[in-house]
């Protein structure tokens, strides 16, 4: 999709939906169905590399078999499996760390700058490029490192996959079709534990599971809307900041408290620039303790939202947090 077929799409859906900030939902609607596909794609392309490595491993010289494990003390046979685990983690981890193809990076990358500059209209202030030559860039890495950081989030529940193919029957069946002279029931029973196994794989990796997606894209498309909306009135001569809230019924209690508070342009500033630096590594711990979305107790009150509005800077705040940093006009 071209820029100009994407602005006619994102036209349509703006005004087809008319939501808190229909420019920022538009190209959510836009990207999800992509992003769903790619990374369906990119999971079934990884698990076909992943079993095919494992089914290798009795092959391979130097590489102990899952047999051979058996046949270890309990304490070597762990150590050898922990061994196995963490490279076959890194094999997952280096499939689904290639970019999308060319038609889905050019979407991105129209929805980022389309992004960057409608938060910059919101300010009333034209956004100059080509002043932040690695804006662009970090937002499309920031977008590939959060669909990645599934495998971190779900490292624990990937482990244990991983390890029970490692130590059980089942998964490590082939196929029903290689199991020559076991009778029929046997062998459809084995190869529906392996077909289990690798659907739990698959749902552990999200390919199998929709939500997660568009929530990862409202983080970070109203992430960069906040960007450019900031950068824009930098670039002016803005030196002021407050924090404006959506007021209704779904305003979260925090952001109703943030609601007119002064937001410090220099944590800003150095909020965004160490995200750029951190997107850029495709660095997710930093990401995410450098732009975190906040939770809530129901009991929390104006004391913990002081407290943690001291760790943030420019929102969002929270998931589906619609709260916005707007300049403040001196003189």
């Amino acid at each position: 999709m071209d820029d100009r077929a994407f602005q006619a799409a994102k036209k349509i859906i703006c005004c087809i939906h008319k939501d808190d900030v229909p420019e920022v939902q538009a190209v959510i609607r836009l990207l999800t169905p992509t992003l769903e596909n790619f990374w369906r794609l990119m999971v079934a392309e990884a698990v076909v590399a992943l079993l095919d490595q494992l089914d290798q491993l009795g092959h391979k010289n130097g590489v102990p078999s899952v047999t051979a494990l058996a046949r270890l003390d309990a304490r070597e046979a762990q150590r050898r499996k922990e061994e196995l685990i963490a490279a076959l983690l890194s094999l997952l981890d280096t499939w689904t760390s290639r970019p999308p193809s060319s038609v889905g990076a050019g979407l991105v990358r129209s929805s980022i700058v389309s992004l960057l500059r409608d938060g910059a209209k919101a300010n009333g202030e034209p956004l100059d490029l080509l002043r932040e030559p690695l804006m662009t860039q970090a937002a499309m890495s920031d977008l590939l490192t959060l669909l990645r950081g599934r495998l971190e989030l779900h490292k624990a529940e990937l482990r244990d996959l991983l390890g029970r193919f490692l130590t059980t029957a089942g998964p490590r069946t082939p196929s029903a079709s290689s199991l020559a002279g076991i009778a029929s029931a046997a062998a459809g029973q084995a190869a529906l534990d392996r077909q289990g196994w690798i659907e739990a794989l698959k749902v552990a990796l999200g390919s199998e599971t929709a939500s997660w997606i568009p929530l990862v894209l409202d983080q970070w498309a109203y992430r960069w809307y906040n960007i450019g909306g900031f950068t824009a009135s930098r670039q002016n001569g803005s030196l002021a900041f407050m924090a404006k809230a959506v007021r209704d019924n779904r305003t979260s209690a925090f952001c109703r408290w943030v609601d007119g508070r002064i937001v410090s342009v220099q944590k800003i500033q150095g909020q965004i620039d160490r995200h750029i630096r951190a997107s850029l590594d495709g660095n997710l711990e930093a990401i995410l303790t450098n732009w975190p979305m906040l939770t809530f107790k129901p009991t929390d009150g104006p004391a913990e939202f002081a407290m943690k509005f001291r760790s943030v800077g420019l929102p969002p705040y929270h998931p589906y947090c619609r709260t916005q940093a707007i300049p403040i006009r001196v003189g």
